[in-house]
């Protein structure tokens, strides 16, 4: 898979099926931040899990605007999850 946009506008784009997806990249000082954006066709849920961090890492839901849905901001190298339930296309 190519590497995630650093920036909302530049977001790698992923398909979303039924079913559980793995998407692997690192993040660290020289690329803090990484991007995937998606589109549903309808009201669903979503589950988002950030595994195997070997450093402190956030993760956040954004809508198309970028206004933070949900997020998970554990310290340390705990696994960040974000889940939402009837999630609006």
């Amino acid at each position: 898979m190519p590497d995630p946009g650093n920036t909302l506008s530049t977001a790698q784009l992923i398909t979303i099926n039924a079913g559980s997806q793995t998407y692997s990249d690192t993040v660290g000082t020289a690329d803090p931040d990484d991007y995937y954006r998606f589109t549903l066709s309808g009201r669903s849920s979503i589950n988002l899990t950030l595994t195997g961090l070997s450093g402190n890492a956030d993760l956040q839901l954004l809508n198309g605007v970028g206004t933070v849905l949900q997020q998970s901001t554990n310290t340390g190298t705990a696994a960040e999850d974000v889940n939402l339930t009837d999630l609006p296309n």
